[in-house]
């Protein structure tokens, strides 16, 4: 059974709209992995694909194992090219062997090291932001072939370059073909194999199913600009995590908001208002109500109170002018909180982007009177 008989009514291309249809596997000793899944793309029903490109990362012995099967001519024609003349009815694709060196130089055959894998790491990552960082290109990656470390490095690097129209996929072979080193794909014609006990097999009869792995695409918030060329792996992976560490710190001493290694300096009323919130927030109250009627004494004494422990070592009015020290005193109401939550709130947006929501005090439900900051408690620290 060969799903690619319907192929023939419809050549629809997803990759259509780019110029480069790129294909991109990490291969380890069985290169059929290239074949089963270009085959598998192109009789999608539901998307079919056609590469125009095909990129190996590798070993060098992987590398030039893949050469040999894949476009060498010691059994007819090369299977690359007999797949492409099959099922898609267009030339071969141009086809491109990405190996690993190591720090000084020398190619690598295996991952067998914590070196060797770093190396490979680097060069997984830095292929695939090539790629992503064209606008002209769409990539279709593999996960079946190679080590589960190149595995797992490719579709960390789809997931932090990747954009909407690319994808990451598997492919399963149905038994006894998986693994057999002589079949690249199901064949329209006949051709015979034998298995390890002698039995016949049909390639014609073998079924590859395509697994379309979902993965968070991270690309939109900016991942991308977090990791320029320089940056390999590790430190990616160093940087990341410090953008997406929620940990809010408050400095007292600085007047400072730091989330990850981003520092937010605020204006004294600003950081006393933003206080009162985060310390509702470690009680574990979800909002807290804003100033009621024109004087809110209560809602003026919680700010002077929290600028008496911002300036611990100074006498009252800890800094503060006589204007704003009266306006406190007097009570404030509704229109003097809502005007520096919105100074604070555009603060952190400047500061934070996307990423701010979680900081910042908004309005709760439909009534404006209750406020909330949505980061958890447990990740808001006073120091």
């Amino acid at each position: 059974m060969i799903a690619g008989d319907l192929m023939d009514s419809r050549q629809v291309d997803d990759g259509s709209r780019y110029s480069r249809k790129i294909l991109l596997a990490t291969v380890g000793l069985s290169p059929q992995v290239v074949t089963e899944t270009a085959y598998a793309l192109m009789v999608s029903n539901d998307s079919p694909f056609i590469p125009s490109e095909i990129i190996i990362i590798s070993t060098t012995t992987g590398a030039e194992q893949a050469r040999e099967r894949l476009l060498g001519t010691a059994a007819g024609i090369p299977w690359l090219e007999r797949l492409y003349r099959e099922y898609s009815g267009s030339c071969s694709p141009t086809i491109d062997f990405v190996t690993v060196a190591d720090h000084a130089g020398m190619e690598l055959d295996d991952i067998d090291s914590p070196e060797s894998s770093a190396a490979f790491a680097d060069k997984i990552l830095e292929t695939v932001r090539r790629i992503t960082d064209d606008d002209s290109s769409i990539l279709y990656a593999s996960i079946a072939g190679g080590r589960k470390t190149m595995s797992f490095y490719l579709g960390y690097a789809l997931s932090v370059l990747g954009r909407d129209r690319d994808r990451l996929y598997h492919v399963l072979v149905s038994p006894p073909f998986e693994s057999h080193p002589e079949f690249y794909f199901p064949t329209r014609d006949a051709q015979i194999l034998q298995d390890q006990q002698g039995l016949t097999l049909n390639t014609a009869d073998a079924v590859i199913n395509l697994v379309n792995i979902p993965f968070v695409r991270l690309r939109h918030i900016g991942t991308h600009k977090a990791m320029p060329p320089s940056v390999g792996f590790e430190e990616s992976v160093e940087r990341l995590n410090k953008i997406y560490d929620r940990r809010l710190v408050i400095e007292m001493a600085g007047r400072k908001l730091q989330v990850g290694d981003i520092e937010i300096k605020l204006q004294p009323i600003d950081f006393a208002i933003y206080l009162v919130f985060a310390r509702s927030r470690l009680k574990g109250e979800e909002s807290l109500a804003g100033p009621v009627g024109r004087h809110d004494k209560e809602w003026g004494k919680k700010i002077l109170n929290e600028c008496a422990s911002m300036y611990p070592d100074q006498l009252y009015p800890y800094g503060l002018t006589d204007r704003t020290v009266k306006v406190l005193e007097s009570g404030v109401d509704a229109s003097y909180l809502v005007s520096h939550l919105s100074k604070i709130r555009s603060l952190l947006r400047r500061h934070l982007g996307a990423q701010s929501y979680s900081y910042r005090i908004e309005s709760r439900g439909r009534s404006s009177c209750k406020y909330h900051i949505e980061i958890e408690p447990e990740y808001i620290e006073i120091t």
